[in-house]
């Protein structure tokens, strides 16, 4: 991986201001591109939010700089640790889908992310690595999630 500097932090921050579908098509290709996607652990486990249905959502962003622009409050003394891709889509993503959890896609400390299933998030990366043309439709199958622990 290369290392965390101005022009690498510049993409994902520049890409974290944008509305979220922006945001989502980014972490798509940028997950893609680099072969590993990030959340926050804390020592004990990986990070999650339940939603006012009660389902489990994982928050992850396409680079270590914009999770921990996120680890805040709740979150603060969480780090920034890779999650390889391969394993994301063979273990991670099945696994979730078992468990019916989906994935809060790249929130920032101004903006929720957005919750997509876990069969669609590996549905759209699978499409992405076949296709590098490729992007996720307007409407991905998302919704927004209320403000979570790290963001305000």
């Amino acid at each position: 991986m290369k290392p965390i500097t101005v022009l690498t932090q510049a993409g994902p921050l520049a890409a974290s201001l944008h509305n979220g579908r922006e945001r989502y098509r980014y972490f798509v290709r940028s997950v893609v591109d680099s072969a590993v996607l990030w959340g926050l652990h804390d020592g004990d486990g990986w990070v999650s939010l339940t939603d006012s249905q009660g389902y489990r959502n994982l928050p992850l962003w396409p680079s270590p700089v914009c999770a921990r622009l996120c680890a805040r409050r709740d979150w603060a003394r969480c780090t920034a640790a890779g999650i390889d891709l391969h394993d994301f889509l063979t273990v991670w993503l099945p696994d979730m889908a078992a468990l019916e959890m989906g994935v809060e896609v790249f929130a920032t400390p101004l903006h929720n992310g957005f919750v997509v299933p876990a069969r669609q998030l590996r549905d759209h990366l699978l499409a992405h690595l076949a296709d590098p043309a490729w992007t996720p439709p307007g409407d991905a199958g998302w919704y927004d999630l209320p403000t979570h622990p790290g963001a305000s």
